[in-house]
């Protein structure tokens, strides 16, 4: 089939209302973090942001807020703030440097393991399971290991990525 600039124009014009409405969901949440009071709420939305920014692909932007959130959990002596914001960082660092990210896991699960956060440990041990299955060779025992922990901690109250990423060993 041959290209067609026509194509990529139409294209490019669907999927645009999409960028405009997320970009609008972006400011809209950023005038409500605005409007908060330094809290635990705070740092939750803060990790929030960081993620529309992930995943719009702005990383400078989702860099910049995750730090944000990072400093504000630990001016309010918030774990599981912390542990959540050290697992974001990992997905950023995979981009970039995957052993500061295995470290950013530990440190999320040590963290996680101290505020006693479920969800935040359960998701740590999905993403160390992922992290040895993807992105490091010859670790499916490690792997294996990590998401049997997941679905563990998981007992069906979380996601069930684990289950998935369980059917790759």
């Amino acid at each position: 089939m041959k290209y067609s600039p026509i194509l990529s124009i139409l294209l490019a014009l669907l999927l645009l209302p999409e960028s405009f409405a997320q970009q609008h969901r972006i400011e809209e949440f950023k005038k409500k973090i605005a409007e908060m009071e330094e809290s635990t709420k705070m740092v939750t939305a803060l990790i929030n942001l960081t993620n529309f920014y992930y995943y719009k692909g702005s990383e400078d932007s989702a860099r910049l807020t995750i730090d944000r959130a990072m400093e504000l959990s630990r001016k309010l002596n918030d774990k599981s703030g912390e542990a959540k914001c050290y697992w974001k960082l990992s997905d950023l660092a995979l981009n970039t440097d995957i052993k500061l990210a295995k470290t950013y896991l530990f440190t999320s699960l040590d963290l996680s393991h101290q505020s006693g956060n479920d969800y935040t440990i359960a998701g740590t041990y999905n993403n160390l399971g992922y992290y040895y299955l993807y992105y490091v060779s010859n670790q499916k025992d490690s792997s294996r290991y990590y998401l049997e922990k997941s679905l563990e901690v998981n007992d069906g109250r979380f996601s069930n990525r684990a289950q998935y990423s369980y059917r790759f060993l």
